[in-house]
């Protein structure tokens, strides 16, 4: 194992069902003795803490997590559920090849269908221990190199995040919502950080590629007209060919690879118009929060609907939030830690006024981020669009109703 400062000693995770304790202490016996700084709950767990918020915390602060599984894991609800759910929202977070998640199955056992996108590892199997030293060797070189990239952080990232956020189309948007689209891209973002005593006053110093106006409440901001230093258009050069002669089943594959590097999970199926109107619903009833809503609505299909595959339910709320369906309540800022924006009450954006208008904005929402990738939004397939929100075409009305989402995407702000 390479020798790390114990400031920046790496930090593993040890997620595991209790009835897999003893495999899992031995690992744990393991990798501490390989210099490995190792979160395993009765070791790390003080008398009198609240386990149900330093487990969670321990999952954020951690640089990988070893997602133990076994077929009593697998099949028990319970804790260990929550636990790979909130490793897969900060997964997301990362950027995209960096080790963070590795599942190790201690027994011949299926892998869960949301884990099944990462490579796994038999600890059955001779000389595994040693390939998964070499995955932590390397998470630790990506480190190392983060730690750098921090040192030498400036305002250039700060523009890039604002490049991605805001309206690409000329228009102004308040301020309070885009510190909203900027916490989405990166929950830990604080103006102050930059020296400055307001978000408004942050702004106005990015005064090389930000316009405001107004104030108060009514202060808005756009960017300003100078469209070659937007440097997400390397993007819509990629996806530049025609694909029209391409069967609608390729062209889904290339649209699911735009909405990939944007931090959207899908997978096409017939069950998902449905499925995001059943979160319209439950959101009504109660205040709540992304990851609370999501957990609420895979127990109603586990419990109503269990032949519907569960990853189908979870991707819907990374589709909800990415197009915008949610707006989140500000946190205290007298919070010693500010709650990640999954965790913060939501409420339905309050254009929505009905299931169908929450399914609609979720889907322009889809469709503006494909038109993205591909230049504008006139170039999508109809029939792979189809086919991508509802896994199947039914004829001529369906494609007209796509052909009204897609006006919709220069019509309808999205933001």
């Amino acid at each position: 194992m390479k020798k790390t400062d114990d400031k920046n000693k790496l930090r593993v995770f040890l997620c595991h069902a209790s009835d897999d304790k003893p495999k899992v202490r031995e690992l744990y016996k393991r990798l501490t003795s390989d210099g490995i700084d190792v979160w395993l709950d009765e070791e790390k767990l003080l008398p009198g803490q609240e386990w149900a918020k330093e487990i969670p915390e321990a999952v954020r602060k951690s640089d990988i997590i070893i997602v133990c599984l076994s077929e009593k894991s697998i099949s028990k609800d319970g804790y260990v559920q929550k636990e790979i759910t909130h490793a897969l929202d900060i997964a997301d977070e990362k950027p995209e090849g960096t080790i963070y998640i590795i599942p190790l199955r201690l027994e011949e056992c299926n892998v869960p269908g949301r884990l099944r996108r990462w490579q796994w590892a038999d600890m059955f199997i001779d000389g595994t221990y040693e390939r998964l030293l070499r995955s932590i060797n390397k998470r630790v070189d990506e480190i190392g190199e983060k730690i750098q990239e921090n040192k030498n952080q400036n305002t250039e990232s700060v523009q890039s995040i604002l490049f991605r956020v805001m309206p690409q189309n000329n228009h102004w948007i308040l301020v309070s919502q885009l510190k909203q689209q900027i916490l989405r891209v990166d929950p830990y973002f604080n103006e102050k950080n930059y020296g400055f005593h307001s978000f408004k006053d942050f702004l106005i110093s990015q005064v090389e590629i930000i316009e405001t106006r107004g104030k108060g409440g009514n202060f808005e901001a756009r960017l300003k007209t100078k469209k070659e230093e937007k440097p997400h258009q390397t993007t819509k050069q990629i996806y530049s060919v025609e694909l029209d002669f391409l069967p609608p089943k390729e062209i889904v594959e290339v649209y699911l690879e735009i909405l990939k590097k944007q931090k959207i999970r899908m997978t096409p199926n017939e069950h998902r118009p449905r499925i995001i109107i059943k979160y319209y619903e439950i959101a009504q009833k109660s205040k709540t929060t992304v990851n609370q809503l999501r957990d609420d609505v895979v127990f109603y299909y586990k419990n109503n609907f269990p032949s519907i595959e569960e990853v189908y339910v979870e991707e819907a709320s990374y589709q909800l939030f990415h197009t915008f369906c949610f707006d989140f309540e500000d946190p205290n800022p007298n919070e010693t830690i500010i709650p990640r924006i999954w965790d913060r009450p939501l409420s339905i954006s309050p254009e929505i006024q009905s299931s169908t208008d929450f399914l609609n904005k979720c889907d322009v929402g889809v469709l503006w981020r494909i038109g993205k990738g591909l230049g504008e939004a006139d170039k999508i397939n109809l029939e792979a669009a189809a086919l991508l929100l509802y896994g199947r075409i039914t004829g001529k009305p369906m494609l007209d109703h796509i052909n009204e989402l897609i006006s919709n995407v220069y019509t309808q702000s999205i933001i």
